[in-house]
């Protein structure tokens, strides 16, 4: 019966053997992936690319339960427009101010000129 320290000694020399082994088989098998890639004319940026689409999400876990967290995409309707520009834009008032209603804005005409009637939140058509 072998002692634990020979024991040790041959673990340390078969680990020392598997690492060189490694090292080998991961040159040889680098090289045949590079030869692969240059036949079928795959660059760096396709497996970086193919790396990305492969990837799934991370599953978040709730920090104080431990389980998986609900997720969190809502499902939302299309908010109807508040607002409705000389050549047809229109804008929800939500979110920053679009570029044609500050420019009219700017030219002296006011958001109310441009307030669709009787939409939702507008003072037009809401109940009195």
């Amino acid at each position: 019966m072998k002692t634990l320290i020979e024991l040790q000694s041959q673990i340390a020399n078969l680990q020392k053997q598997a690492a060189e082994i490694r090292l080998k088989e991961t040159d040889r098998t680098i090289q045949e992936i590079l030869s692969l890639m240059k036949a079928f004319g795959i660059s760096h940026a396709d497996l970086r690319r193919a790396d990305g689409a492969m990837r799934r999400p991370r599953k978040v876990r709730n920090r104080s339960t431990g389980k998986q967290a609900q997720s969190t995409k809502r499902t939302s309707k299309p908010v109807p427009a508040k607002y409705i520009g000389p050549a047809g834009e229109t804008w929800s008032g939500r979110g920053r101010t679009p570029v044609w209603l500050q420019k009219l804005v700017n030219t002296g005409h006011t958001k109310d000129e441009y307030e669709v009637k009787g939409s939702v939140g507008s003072r037009d058509g809401a109940p009195s």
